[in-house]
Parts: C-alpha cells; sequence; structure tokens
C-alpha cells in the first residue's frame, strides 16, 4: 500500500489580517493532494489540524469539500486525526467530521481503528498533556490491537514528543507501543522522521508557514510505501508555498538594506513574498514607512520586528506594523493582565477570527473577544 502521509494544514488561516495567506493555505493543500493523486496512492493520513480553528469559515469548508470530493472520485480515502486547532475548547464536534459522505474517516477516542485493504489504521484526536494517563492507556490498547493484527499497522496521533518539544510534550518514543510499522505523527511542523517500533516514525511538518520561524523548513509532505518489509519513504516538496524573507539588522542599515531586498525579491517568482525585519535597537515608525513604502507592490506583506536594546539578549521581539491586530490586542492584554497576555493573546485573537467569519465588524469582534477573555479571568475593562 502507498500512502501520502500529511499534517498540519492550518486551512482558513488568514495570517497578517490578509485574504491572499487564507488563499495561500488552501492553494499548497490542493498541491498536495493533486501530488498525491499522480503518485497513485492508495490512502491520505491526515494527522491533524486540518484547520486552523474549529469553526472555520463557510469558505473554507465549502473549498475543503471540493477537494475531499475529488479524491472521492478517485477512490482515495482520506483518514483523518483530529489536531489541538481541530477541537472546541468545549465540547463539540470538529469541523472535518461533516463529510463523511465522502469517505472521510475520522480515529477519535470513541471511534480509533478501521481496517483497509488489509491495512490497520489507529489513533485518536489531540489530548492536551493533563490527560497523559488517559494518552497512555488508549495506546496500550492499540498496541494490543496492533500486536494480534496480522497485516500492516498505521498509528495516527496528533501529540508532542519529548525528543522535539521538551518543554511541552505529552509523550515520548519509549512510551508508545511496539507493534506499529508506521507512526503517523502530527503538531510539530518541522519535517522529522526516526525509527520507531517495527518500523518509522514521522511528522512530515506543515504545509504553509504558520510562523515565521518555520520559514527554514522544507515543506511537503510523506510518501509512504509498505509493501516491504520497512516502509519506505520520499519526500514530496511543495512548490506553491508563498516565499518568507527574513533580514535580522541594526536600526541604522534598515533603509540601506532594501536594496538587497528587492534584489531577493525579484528571485522569488511569480508570488509576492512577505518580507521580515528584525531589528535590534529601537525603530522610528517614519523609517519604517518609508522602507514599507519602498517595497510596496514589490511584497505582499512587510513587517518590522524591534528588539529595544535594554532587552538585548533577552527573548522576544515587538512587531511594529501599520496595523497588526494580534499585537495590537497582545499589548492591551499585557496592560491590564501582565505575563498572563502572552499566554492568553492568541485565545483573544483565535477568538477574534471566528467572530469576524461570522459577520461581526472588525471592531465588535475585537471588543467581544477581549470582553470574553478579560470574562475568563475576572478582569473588567474600563468601558463597563
Amino acid at each position: 500500500m502507498l500512502i501520502a502521509h500529511v499534517s498540519d494544514t492550518h486551512l482558513g488561516y488568514a495570517q497578517y489580517g490578509l485574504e491572499e495567506r487564507e488563499n495561500d493555505f488552501m492553494s499548497v493543500f490542493r498541491e498536495a493532494v493533486e501530488k498525491a493523486l499522480e503518485e497513485h496512492v492508495d490512502v491520505i493520513v491526515h494527522s491533524g489540524d486540518v484547520f486552523h480553528s474549529p469553526r472555520p469559515r463557510i469558505k473554507t469548508l465549502r473549498e475543503f469539500r471540493e477537494v475531499v470530493r475529488r479524491l472521492w472520485e478517485k477512490g482515495v480515502p482520506l483518514v483523518v486525526v483530529p489536531g489541538s486547532h481541530d477541537m472546541q475548547r468545549r465540547r463539540g464536534v470538529p469541523p472535518v467530521m461533516l463529510f463523511d459522505d465522502l469517505g472521510v474517516r475520522v480515529l477519535t477516542t470513541k471511534n480509533y481503528k478501521w481496517e483497509y485493504n488489509g491495512v490497520l489504521f489507529a489513533g485518536f484526536q489531540y489530548l492536551p498533556r493533563h490527560r497523559r494517563q488517559v494518552i497512555l492507556e488508549l495506546l496500550r490498547k492499540l498496541g494490543a490491537i496492533a500486536s494480534g493484527f496480522s497485516g500492516k499497522t498505521v498509528l495516527m496521533l496528533h501529540q508532542g514528543l519529548r525528543r522535539l518539544l521538551p518543554t511541552s510534550y505529552e509523550l515520548s518514543i519509549a512510551e508508545l507501543p511496539g507493534d506499529f510499522h508506521y507512526y503517523a505523527f502530527g503538531h510539530v511542523h518541522k519535517p522529522f522522521k526516526t525509527s520507531c517500533g517495527r518500523g518509522v516514525l514521522a511528522y512530515p511538518g506543515s504545509t504553509e508557514n504558520v510562523d515565521v520561524t518555520e520559514i527554514s523548513y522544507d515543506k511537503g509532505f510523506y510518501l509512504v510505501d509498505l509493501s516491504g518489509d520497512q516502509p519506505e519513504l520520499s519526500r514530496i516538496k511543495l512548490e506553491g508555498v508563498r516565499p518568507q524573507l527574513l533580514y535580522e539588522v541594526k536600526p541604522e542599515e534598515l533603509s540601506s538594506t532594501v536594496r538587497r531586498v528587492i534584489a531577493d525579491v525579484s528571485k522569488c517568482g511569480g508570488l509576492k513574498p512577505v518580507v521580515h525585519f528584525r531589528v535590534l535597537g529601537d525603530v522610528d515608525r517614519r523609517e519604517f514607512e518609508k522602507v514599507s513604502s519602498r517595497l510596496r507592490g514589490l511584497c505582499l506583506k512587510v513587517r518590522v520586528e524591534v528588539k529595544p536594546p535594554l532587552e538585548e539578549g533577552g527573548e522576544g521581539y515587538e512587531v511594529v506594523e501599520t496595523l497588526d491586530l494580534k499585537t495590537a490586542i497582545e499589548s492591551y492584554l499585557r496592560a491590564v493582565m501582565g505575563r498572563d497576555a502572552d499566554r492568553l493573546a492568541s485565545m483573544a485573537y483565535d477568538l477574534f477570527l471566528i467572530l469576524s467569519s461570522e459577520g461581526y465588524s472588525e471592531r465588535e469582534a475585537i471588543a467581544r473577544a477581549v470582553k470574553e477573555v478579560e470574562g475568563l479571568y475576572g478582569v473588567r475593562s474600563s468601558e463597563d
């Protein structure tokens, strides 16, 4: 059997508030599916974070359905374990479960195995670290099923491993059952593979750059041939990923770097790149606007991340942009909540995206998102 192993597609993510970036995530997913079909795969497995939000826009669901219909018409099933972004914070149905009429198989704690053409696929949705004992018990159960199965076996999980995420893992490789031939993992956005159990464990990584820290990673997926004694993996690169360029400069070098940026942009091909500047030192906003103006029309987005001189050697940058809603929300929450802001900003911004997709104006969505987070943590805004 030939499998395409895809993960972390984050469909519907309007990165930096841009519709173009939302379209990028869907475009590379389509490319991955087309490349898989060209390779005549028997099954596509998706190891979670199909969508960026557990409540994707109708547009995103419709476009996903079109891609899944193409697979269904070709007779290629899609098997999914929901990831952390696919799951409602409270009880609810992951959106990927809406497509069972097109043959999409979703593995969960209630429906954790599926057999297809003599191959066993087993797994379940993302479970957070505080449910480690539940994860381990489920893995013992799946290991017992795999040990008694006569054919090839695939374990699908969306979890972090200690080897890759030492501060935020749920499992170690030693805790995985050893009776599977292929371990199809998701959650880590950098491609990775290693020997495990009776075969190979792999993360294909994300299909697009969800964060600036990923832009050096290869974007693609794995072809997995299970016909031999050991799985054979081939890497398939995605060509339609939008270029992103990163420059680390001093404040006085910002303007002089533009010429080099223009030369680099000219080599990017069809898609306008996203350009990131990391500046060690204070930047005058007028200087940033001047640089942004010179690059306007050549780039999709220009971002400047500033590390103030007093924090030299410390962690983190402050993003300075003409409009960066996530940074604005984070700055406000930091003012009223202190250190908790770093942890809660993503929650508020994700809620903002959901409310925006439901028809709220930008101002209403921001106000409601912030008020909801404040309410959860007992903080009231000055307007109340």
